[in-house]
């Protein structure tokens, strides 16, 4: 396997988001892998499963430096995301989403 990413930021750690940042954890994927909720207690939760390394309440904070971004949140509110989140995050950094319905997604990409 190639060498891991410094960072990957996880926004939302529902069930898909938790999943997925266990499973890149449990490969080695990244060095870190931080999250980024809304809801603080879903942020406690992810350290205490050991599904996160830390967290950020920032969304400027949370894609700092990050490698790649994962968009793990409802359809609905994740083209809205999208736009903040390629308006803060260097060309160089992967952003990428698990959304099931991806048109309002590439209308958002699209600008």
């Amino acid at each position: 396997m190639a060498d891991p990413l410094r960072k990957v930021t996880i926004i939302g750690l529902g069930l898909i988001g938790g999943s997925l940042s266990r499973k890149l954890r449990a490969i080695g994927f990244a060095e870190r892998l931080v999250g980024y909720d809304k809801s603080p207690e879903i942020l406690e939760l992810g350290l205490d499963l050991e599904v996160i390394d830390g967290y950020e309440t920032g969304l400027d904070h949370a894609l700092e430096e990050a490698d790649l971004v994962v968009i793990a949140v409802p359809t609905l509110v994740a083209s809205d995301l999208l736009e903040q989140v390629l308006t803060r995050v260097p060309e160089s950094t992967v952003v990428t989403d698990v959304a099931s319905v991806k048109g309002n997604l590439v209308d958002a990409a699209h600008g």
